[in-house]
């Protein structure tokens, strides 16, 4: 069995301290093996978990700094599959979470954007997100096409039952 690489054993331990909720060892955990971990096939995911270590320590600068870098890195990567790369879907959706977190509905229906209609395969979760974007900028009609395509393109009834409770408001409101 091979060994695993430095990095990505402080990736793991860096996981387990943000889901224990100790944020400031999150941070440094994950933040070395960014550092060690460039050449890593885990990169973009190190990067992404950063980003949202340090989202949620309110740094927000930093956040969009590391979400930004993982998605370039997932387009870098992503061959001929491009925007339709899972890869490149999951960045931009951790990307437009971030923004929607910190209030920028515009940003995240725009670097959804460019994965969206092109027949990715975790399609659904760009529209999860773009349809509580729409919501916070007003927009109903959108926000309800949007969260009626989640569903659509969800990928399992599981994920479907989670979404359709979290897009209740916003089906329930625009429709």
């Amino acid at each position: 069995m091979r060994e695993k690489s430095k990095s990505f054993v402080l990736w793991g331990k860096g996981l387990d301290h943000w889901e224990a909720g100790r944020l400031e060892e999150a941070a440094a955990e994950l933040q070395e093996a960014v550092a060690l971990g460039v050449s890593d096939i885990n990169f973009a995911q190190y990067l992404g978990s950063l980003g949202g270590v340090l989202g949620q320590l309110g740094k927000r600068v930093e956040a969009q700094a590391a979400f930004e870098h993982a998605l370039q890195r997932a387009l870098d990567e992503s061959e001929e599959e491009g925007n339709a790369s899972s890869a490149v879907v999951s960045a931009r959706y951790s990307l437009a979470e971030h923004f929607l977190h910190f209030e920028q509905p515009l940003q995240a229906i725009a670097i959804s954007g460019p994965s969206v209609g092109v027949s990715a395969k975790l399609e659904g979760i760009l529209r999860f997100i773009r349809a509580f974007a729409f919501a916070a900028l007003g927009e109903g009609s959108r926000a309800r096409t949007e969260a009626l395509a989640a569903l659509e393109l969800a990928t399992s009834e599981d994920q479907r039952i989670r979404m359709k409770t979290q897009l209740e408001e916003i089906l329930r409101s625009a429709g």
